[in-house]
C-alpha cells in the first residue's frame, strides 16, 4: 500500500487531511481510493473530489460550501 498526501483543511472544527491510497488487489490490479483522516476518524471514499468536500465539511472550512452562494457574490 502506497499512501501519498494530497491536501489539508483547516476549519472551525479542527483539521482534515486527504490522503490518495493506493493497492494492489489479489489479480494484479491496482486500486485507487481516497482516505479523509479528522481527529480519530478514517474514511475512504471513491473519488478525490468527493474526498475534498467531506474533508471541508468535517473540518468545517467553507471552501467548498454553497458554491451558488459565491457565484452570486462575484456577480454583484
Amino acid at each position: 500500500m502506497n499512501k501519498l498526501f494530497i491536501e489539508g483543511f483547516d476549519g472551525t472544527n479542527g483539521r482534515a487531511e486527504v490522503y490518495e491510497v493506493v493497492e494492489i488487489d489479489g489479480s494484479g490490479i491496482e486500486q485507487v481510493r481516497y482516505e479523509v483522516l479528522f481527529r480519530d476518524d478514517r474514511k475512504l471514499v471513491a473519488s478525490m473530489g468527493e474526498a475534498s468536500v467531506l474533508a471541508s465539511e468535517l473540518a468545517g472550512d467553507s471552501r467548498f460550501r454553497d458554491p451558488g452562494a459565491q457565484w452570486h457574490d462575484l456577480r454583484r
